[in-house]
């Protein structure tokens, strides 16, 4: 008799180290799951003041089975269909940017939070910022493996003879809970993306392959990813000749 209890004793003692090891596994398995940021900046406070001179005049995804040599040529025909459509009289207060991220492929790495970003220039005129929401809220963009090609576009009443991207200074912002992985980056100017383009020359670029995730803790929370250009960065681009 005593060592059937003792069997009995050994068995369920045995079952419990399996549930154990079973909710500890589990346990990971959620832990795995939930987002954690890996910037070093999130869960910052405060509101974003979109700039009133710049928008969006073109905005182009594409899925991860398009090769990048395609998307792009893709999209810049579309820029050059945009900009053939402006009046003349549109050339002479308007520059513009192009602003490229890359979604992880990584299952739920694609958000549909709210995405900023921050684009500071060196200009003769001095220095500037814009910055602008991006995601779209009627568009599946930032979705897992797309890459997201923006055209902004500033007016201005003084229009800079030649401009500069500031490395450390332009970043990209997602607010809160619904986690976003981010693979790459790039800001560029090119002269194709200018009307009137005969004055304009040089080519600014800085890209990065940050392979971060953006995540708060809260719904109100802020966390960024500055740009730096350590993949690559090009100088400087001339806008206007015999300019004061």
């Amino acid at each position: 008799m005593k060592k059937v209890n003792f069997l009995v004793l050994l068995l369920t003692l045995a079952i419990i180290s399996c549930d154990k090891e079973e909710l500890v596994e589990a346990n990971l398995q959620s832990d795995a799951e939930q987002f954690i940021s890996n910037t070093g900046n999130s869960d910052k406070e405060g509101e974003i003041v979109e700039s009133e001179d710049v928008e969006i005049a073109l905005h182009m995804s594409f899925d991860e089975n398009i090769s990048e040599e395609d998307a792009l040529a893709t999209f810049e025909r579309a820029t050059a269909d945009y900009l053939a459509s402006q009046p003349q009289e549109a050339w002479v207060n308007k520059f513009r940017y192009r602003i490229t991220t890359k979604t992880s492929s990584t299952n739920n790495y694609g958000t549909d939070a709210p995405v900023y970003s921050k684009v500071k220039f060196y200009t003769n005129r001095g220095n500037f910022q814009y910055t602008k929401r991006l995601d779209n809220p009627n568009k599946n963009d930032f979705k897992e493996g797309k890459t997201d090609y923006f055209l902004l576009e500033v007016t201005t009443n003084y229009p800079p003879c030649w401009i500069r991207l500031v490395p450390n200074g332009s970043l990209v912002k997602l607010q809160g809970t619904d986690g976003w992985g981010l693979t790459k980056l790039v800001i560029d100017m090119t002269e194709s993306m200018q009307l009137g383009g005969a004055d304009a020359s040089g080519h600014i670029s800085m890209t990065d392959y940050p392979n971060v995730l953006l995540d708060n803790i809260s719904s109100n929370y802020w966390d960024e990813y500055v740009i730096t250009g350590k993949n690559g960065f090009y100088g400087s681009m001339t806008l206007q000749e015999n300019c004061d």
